[in-house]
């Protein structure tokens, strides 16, 4: 499930009955507002996945293409994601299964990013062991949404699911009903939830609409405090990833937002860049061919992917107003287009990190 994940306008929520009202909405908006109580201005991720019209075993097998992964691990995979896919076979004709997987500041453990970044136990402690312990002392640095609706059985969907992300990540891991929804977190995100004040968003519902109808979305939706935040601690890009203010990533990208048509549906992904106004969205535009220059001159990245600049160049995003946009499927090659570029980005900005220790 991890990989798996290898979303508000509040006053209306108040004022209307939650069941009749949501099914008049239009799609976007119903996402938006069944997230939306779990939401704050903490809020960094959002991915919503509606297993009601996903093929699980065709979705894994192109996810284990993208990603590379040996075929024990592809196996493993397709194991893991099976128990949904009965539920899937189980559901009522016209049912729903709406997931949604948040991220938030208020989750991510300092601890949690040591133990992945490799340091060295303390006190002569073996660092697998100081990892592990790290990592269940953190708890999960995100938690699990599994609507409650009419149609969808979300009491067996959030057993399923919190039995694998229990397995996947070897932490504590409990469920409750909160709200029109069962939550899957660690006991102190739960708590946690139960007391909080949900915040207004309303980004949400324009993201959701951007990212277009489909069998999974995710948003990144960053506040504007969480942008400024990342502007003071890292002021500057690192070199190898094309250098320059950091000011214009967080300017040109106040929020994305991608949606993604899945098996048995024909495979594509529609990304979708918000800016604060057309100038930041022109800036970023040409900050992403710096990215794809830096990334061209580095030859660890051009022995490992000898065609990234002509990649680089497929995945140009157009121009619109104050927004960037992207679209393509698997059947003309974009999404390996997509998965090579990430890999890329990622090996520099992890060797980048590495050279800074």
């Amino acid at each position: 499930m991890r990989r798996a994940g290898c979303v508000c306008i509040l006053a209306i929520w108040a004022v209307l009955p939650a069941g009749p009202c949501l099914a008049q909405l239009g799609e976007h908006e119903r996402l938006a507002l069944t997230v939306a109580p779990y939401v704050d201005m903490q809020t960094l991720v959002i991915a919503h996945f509606d297993l009601a019209v996903i093929d699980a075993p065709r979705t894994v097998t192109m996810l284990a293409r993208l990603m590379r992964l040996s075929e024990q691990e592809h196996a493993r995979l397709q194991g893991e994601f099976a128990p949904l896919e009965v539920l899937h076979g189980a559901l009522p004709e016209g049912g729903s299964a709406d997931v949604f997987i948040v991220v938030s500041l208020a989750d991510i453990n300092p601890a949690q990013i040591a133990s992945r970044g490799g340091n060295p136990a303390p006190n002569g402690a073996q660092p697998g062991a100081n990892r592990e312990n790290a990592r269940k002392a953190a708890g999960l640095p995100f938690f699990v949404v599994v609507s409650l609706d009419r149609k969808s059985p979300a009491s067996p969907i959030a057993l399923e699911v919190r039995r694998a992300v229990a397995i996947a990540n070897k932490v504590e891991v409990t469920s409750e009903k909160i709200g029109n929804a069962v939550i899957v977190a660690s006991p102190s995100t739960i708590e946690r939830l139960k007391k909080a004040q949900p915040t207004v968003r309303a980004e949400l519902s324009s993201a959701f609409e951007a990212a277009g109808e489909g069998a999974a979305h995710i948003l990144f939706v960053p506040s504007a405090e969480a942008r400024f935040a990342a502007e003071t601690l890292l002021p500057t890009v690192p070199p190898g990833l094309g250098g320059g203010p950091t000011k214009i990533w967080t300017q040109g990208a106040q929020w994305v937002a991608v949606g993604l048509d899945l098996p048995p549906a024909p495979s594509a992904v529609r990304i979708v860049v918000q800016s604060t106004s057309e100038q930041a969205a022109a800036a970023l535009a040409r900050q992403l061919n710096v990215v794809t220059d830096a990334l061209g001159k580095r030859a660890d990245i051009r022995k490992a992917f000898p065609k990234i600049d002509e990649i680089g160049k497929r995945l140009e995003p157009k121009i619109s107003g104050n927004r960037l946009a992207l679209e393509t499927d698997e059947k003309s090659g974009g999404f390996e287009d997509l998965s090579s570029y990430l890999a890329a980005v990622l090996l520099s900005a992890r060797r980048a990190a590495n050279a800074a220790d």
